[in-house]
């Protein structure tokens, strides 16, 4: 019997397969100066949603070029052109540089060196210089599209938020003043927002309710077959990639056994200046809804017994603020924010694919991997650990033995179904 993936022949989909697959072609120039890609050990482009601006990372062997007849200089220009097809465009962005390091080494009586440096996407006044001003009566999403918009960005669909007020910017840059307005957002009860630009110059605000129910943007799988393991990718008739394969994921853990055990919770405090012997009083988060963004998990923290979760964290505001000049739910939607944050994000999966640019941030992915149990057959289903996640961040790397490969960050607000209910149709690409 032929082996079938979703009710299709394995072999009809090997036919779809990209042809570029070991194939990269990559430019590297400082200055205007090229690297020559044989002297490059390593490449990565980050970007996440938690850190709005993305960087790039490099390695590289140098005989003198970039020490002694252009030595590098902070803020120097790095452009970056990575593709898979020389008719596509893929990644081609300009970075600033940072920081580096030159050690020297020795190599068959020639002096040479081994650079290292880090370098955030190219922007106008977003990390210099700082501003104080206020933004008079428009709400948190506004602010963050004016503020992407004078480091040069346009925002793609940005949200609306629920939290008119005047933000003030107290001689901070305008990076800071996003990571505050982003504190302080409110979009309601039971979601929270997110900023960020990605690799291809696009900022996003995003609701972070809204995109776990969106539909699935493609499937990741892994393969069985020793034949097809290094299959990159199947795209339906249109072009769209409809299938990502992987050969490597790990699960990671961002919060302690307390937490998981008994759940994540936060308080507030706020001084009163008022009272003559009660000096605190607690801001009143007893109505915060547990998280539930089903239906990407079928067991989250919205089951746990503990209906509020413990408080391992709290939160302490000098005063209560009150009037025009902040919203309504301002201290609310510090916790809210922060809860929300803590609790979906705890636990991450990190999966070795192989490279494919339309894969994006936020993008919702249905995972499948094979059962962990040894005593499993081969082509069961690990029920608990698949399912759908969000991308939550990207490394595009490109390392010196021609691997070209993307590492997925994937997260969920908890897991799937348990090993006792029933099989589901999901089958491992290249399983029977």
């Amino acid at each position: 019997m032929a082996k079938q993936f979703n009710g299709r022949d394995v072999n009809s989909l090997k036919q779809q397969e990209d042809d570029s697959f070991g194939q990269f072609f990559l430019t590297i120039t400082i200055r205007g100066v090229d690297v020559k890609n044989s002297n490059i050990l390593d490449i990565r482009i980050r970007e996440n949603i938690f850190s709005i601006v993305p960087t790039l990372e490099m390695t590289f062997f140098d005989y003198g070029i970039f020490t002694d007849v252009f030595p590098l200089g902070d803020e120097d220009e790095i452009l970056v052109n990575i593709s898979t097809d020389k008719e596509q465009e893929g990644i081609k962005t300009s970075f600033v540089m940072n920081d580096y390091s030159i050690i020297p080494r020795d190599v068959n009586n020639m002096n040479s060196y081994i650079i290292s440096f880090t370098a955030t996407l190219r922007t106008r006044n977003i990390f210099y210089p700082q501003y104080s001003r206020a933004f008079s009566r428009v709400n948190s999403s506004d602010v963050i599209t004016s503020l992407f918009e004078e480091a040069g960005f346009n925002v793609v669909e940005p949200v609306i938020s629920k939290d008119t007020m005047m933000w003030i910017q107290s001689r901070i840059n305008n990076l800071s003043m996003i990571h505050n307005v982003l504190d302080y957002s409110y979009l309601g009860t039971d979601t929270t927002m997110f900023a960020y630009i990605d690799k291809h110059n696009n900022a996003y605000i995003k609701d972070l309710k809204t995109e776990t129910r969106k539909p699935k943007s493609f499937d990741l799988l892994q393969s069985t077959d020793p034949s097809i393991t290094y299959y990159k990718q199947i795209k339906s008739i249109d072009k769209k990639l409809t299938t990502l394969g992987y050969n490597f994921f790990r699960m990671g853990f961002h919060n302690g056994t307390n937490n998981k055990t008994g759940g994540y919770g936060v308080s507030g405090y706020r001084y009163n200046y008022n009272a003559p012997t009660k000096y605190w009083d607690e801001v009143d988060i007893k109505n915060l809804p547990l998280l539930d963004l089903t239906p990407l998990t079928d067991y989250s923290l919205k089951n746990k017994t503990n209906a509020t979760g413990n408080i391992f964290e709290s939160a302490i505001f000098p005063m209560k603020y009150k009037g025009s000049n902040v919203h309504d739910n301002y201290e609310k939607a510090y916790l809210i924010n922060k809860y929300i944050k803590k609790t979906f994000f705890s636990d991450v999966m990190v999966v070795n694919s192989y490279f494919n640019d339309e894969v994006k941030l936020f993008d919702k992915i249905n995972v499948t991997i094979e059962s962990l149990a040894k005593q499993s057959e081969s082509g069961e289903i690990n029920k608990i650990y698949s399912g759908e996640y969000i991308v939550v961040g990207i490394i595009n790397q490109v390392s010196k033995d021609g691997a070209y490969k993307s590492i997925l960050y994937l997260s969920r607000g908890g897991i799937n179904k348990s090993p006792f209910i029933e099989d589901t149709e999901m089958k491992l690409y290249g399983a029977d």
